[in-house]
């Protein structure tokens, strides 16, 4: 049971709204796949782009085959099709973009034709970066007032079975929580809808947060033309809403009902639109005790006068879904005729004349019919050809020895990697554990996007302002001291920083990494030498994190200096390094197969910087100023801050190479690096190649399956009062 405590927390309570796993046949010796899930009224059958025999006549299909449950679906999905950007930025009342500027439009777009055989729209910006390559999942929901249980409100509830959600998932004010997935994309372009897509995330968290950090960027996720599909007026279509992890929608509904929401989410570089999906939120308000328009939800019918053929009552309902309400002719009806009514109405007047007399119905029964049956947890079996199809190889994941065949083209086994990283257990001279030695932290750091780790290089700022800057404790610029004085657009400026940039790229080079930011932008796998609890001696990368990963990063963090009054315990790393193993298969019928060891290398990484900060060097390039020229107002004098009034005789700063004459008059000027010194601490990291290694599969194709050791070594020193010994790890 969810509980809310604050928005912040929410992404990490939802399970997928709708699809997930499937149930059967997601192998790809299987052409189909079912979902199953009742909650939600998905049952169906559809096409697996994993199949074996697909190619490039037939490229990842991703089709419904059949719906076994033929309610609406309810949960989020992201539109196959998004369309033009141009269609859903156009104001049809205006004849006008709702957005302009750098949002108005996208680039590069173009008609495509998916897996499918459907048209849909792309841009070639999509595959250039992962933060363009996203799905949307939502969450409509309510609050139990009496326990915080948070109330799906994209679920069928039994009004018998789960008699309070449902009379909590009712009309009035509703929640609702926008969140990423990943990429459902096949390489042919469209949506598989309903396989399972982890959470989109950055070192743990939800990647909004990522970008929306930054109040004074425009860069993220940003919703745009949000429908709540009651006939409300859209919103977030003059100024996109930048979506964060604690973003909560509200909305209030006037009438129970079958609701779709409808929205799309641009990824926004700060130039331009990258990508943009659309999607759907489907749920279904019940009515509550309070709605008093429920005409036709009579249990008994006592009402004055009764209720018959000939009844008022009865006559206005027939009439509504198109049947003559004096004959009761059915010719003229069609299901077509009440696609405009909202679904839970039409099921409300269906509910109420099939008490009446349940024949005058037969040209609707389509459309209510799978309303009325019995829904069970639990599916049915679906046979594939009356033979049991599994992976006949001892050494994968999925192997099963009842199996009566493999397929008969590629594999249907599912070989698992993992790597599990181990810390060495330090001895000492006598060859036992030594529960004294240093605790060095190993960082594995699994990097998924390279552009978020590099260090930025400072601008060097203008030496003519264009914005008006505030000047505290420097001489007074105006004929009178007020304590703190502006200086205007256009106006020297005597904190800039020519030269600095150019120290920077000479100190750093051009693609330095930040230390901090590798932390906050990788996920990060920690084992510790000496712990005090043995689990953190060894961690787990699984396949996912390794394919993911660009680049993966090790560092060794030594334990903090030590020791008693007067003395003073350092240690420091001098060799580190790495060898693989592989553990024994859990099968023991496969334990006695023999096994590939990954293609495993490294190298170091000279580039790492912390603690990276600038000042002014002692260089004797100053100039000495009574006056600075305002572009309007010409030369005014420079006064002591003392409120004296008093001209000052000079005012020293620094300055560097004279520039020609600029429009205002004045002589521009350009530092150079030595007009600055740059501090930082180099910090030594391994780099894991993983170019070379082995894609998971059978051992007899030169395959990796199962899980291997990479055991770490290390050498350190470690000095007390001025003695120095050598331990090694094994």
């Amino acid at each position: 049971m969810a509980i809310f405590t604050k928005a912040e927390d929410l992404f990490g309570l939802f399970n997928q709204s709708v699809g997930g796993g499937a149930i059967e046949g997601g192998q790809p010796g299987y052409e189909t796949r079912r979902f199953f899930q009742p909650k939600v009224g998905l049952d169906a059958i559809v096409k697996n782009p994993g199949y074996l025999d697909t190619s490039e006549d037939k490229p990842y299909p991703t089709d419904v085959v059949s719906y076994n449950d033929r309610r609406q679906i309810l949960g989020t999905i992201t539109l196959n099709n998004r369309d033009w950007w141009e269609n859903s930025n156009y104001d049809k009342t205006s004849f006008q973009p709702y957005l302009t500027d750098e949002k108005k439009i996208v680039f590069n777009q173009q008609v495509k034709i998916d897996g499918s055989g459907n048209k849909i729209i792309v841009n070639e910006d999509r595959d250039k970066s992962g933060f363009f390559k996203f799905s949307i999942d939502a969450a409509p929901f309510v609050i139990n007032p009496n326990t915080d249980e948070i109330v799906r409100l994209d679920r069928y509830y039994d009004k018998d079975i789960d008699t309070e959600k449902y009379n909590l998932a009712t009309e009035g004010k509703i929640n609702y929580y926008i969140y990423p997935r990943g990429d459902a994309r096949t390489p042919a372009g469209n949506i598989d809808t309903f396989k399972s897509k982890g959470k989109k995330t950055d070192a743990g968290e939800n990647v909004f947060d990522r970008y929306a950090r930054n109040p004074n960027s425009t860069r993220g996720y940003h919703l745009f033309h949000l429908d709540w599909g009651d006939g409300t007026p859209l919103e977030h279509i003059r100024e996109t809403k930048v979506l964060e992890g604690n973003t909560l929608l509200e909305h209030i509904y006037e009438k129970p009902g079958f609701y779709t929401i409808k929205g799309v989410v641009m990824a926004f570089d700060g130039d331009e639109i990258g990508c943009w999906e659309k999607f759907e939120t489907n749920f279904l308000l019940n009515p509550s005790p309070n709605y008093d328009v429920d005409l036709y939800d009579y249990e008994n019918f006592a009402t004055i006068g009764g209720i018959s053929n000939d009844s008022v009552l009865v006559k206005s309902a027939t009439d509504i879904i198109g049947i003559n309400p004096l004959t009761f002719d059915d010719e003229k009806s069609s299901v077509k005729l009440v696609e405009n009514i909202n679904l839970f109405d039409r099921l409300s007047i269906y509910n109420f004349l099939t008490k009446i007399d349940h024949t005058i119905l037969n040209e609707y029964l389509s459309d209510f019919d799978d309303y009325t049956k019995e829904i069970t947890d639990e599916p049915g079996p679906m046979m594939m050809d009356g033979e049991i199809i599994g992976c006949l190889d001892p050494q994968a994941l999925n192997y099963d020895p009842n199996a009566e065949r493999d397929i008969t083209v590629g594999s249907i086994c599912d070989y698992g990697l993992t790597l599990k990283i181990v810390a060495p257990t330090f001895v000492n001279r006598l060859g036992e554990n030594d529960p004294n030695a240093p605790n060095f932290h190993i960082d594995l750091y699994l990097v998924n996007d390279t552009e978020s780790i590099l260090g930025s290089i400072p601008e060097d700022n203008p030496y003519y302002l264009d914005s008006p800057k505030v000047l505290q404790g420097q001489p007074d610029l105006q004929n009178g001291y007020t304590g703190t004085e502006t200086l205007p657009i256009g106006a020297q400026n005597p904190f800039y920083a020519i030269g600095r940039k150019l120290a920077y790229q000479q100190a750093l080079g051009e693609d330095w990494i930040n230390y901090d930011a590798i932390d906050s932008n990788s996920t990060k796998k920690t084992v510790q030498t000496n712990p005090t609890n043995s689990s953190n001696k060894t961690r787990n990368i699984t396949k996912s994190q390794l394919l993911n990963a660009k680049r993966i990063l090790i560092g060794v963090r030594a334990p903090e200096t030590g020791g008693g009054q007067g003395s003073q315990t350092t240690v420091a790393v001098e060799s580190f390094s790495f060898d693989v193993e592989a553990v024994p298969h859990s099968s023991e019928d496969a334990q006695a197969l023999g096994r590939n060891l990954p293609i495993l290398s490294s190298n170091d990484v000279n580039n790492i910087y912390d603690n990276v900060s600038s000042t002014r060097s002692g260089d004797p390039y100053e100039i000495l100023y009574s006056n600075y020229f305002h572009p309007t107002k010409g030369a005014i004098n420079l006064r002591k801050t003392n409120g004296s009034g008093e001209i000052l005789t000079g005012w020293f700063y620094k300055l560097g190479q004279q520039l020609p004459v600029n429009e205002f008059g004045n002589r521009q000027r350009t530092g150079v690096a030595s007009d600055w010194v740059v501090t930082k601490d180099k910090i030594n990291f391994l780099e894991l190649d993983i170019s070379e290694l082995q894609d998971a599969g059978a051992t007899d194709e030169n395959g990796l399956n199962g899980t291997y050791n990479i055991n770490f070594n290390l050498t350190y020193t470690q000095s007390d009062g001025g003695s120095t010994g050598n331990i090694t790890g094994p």
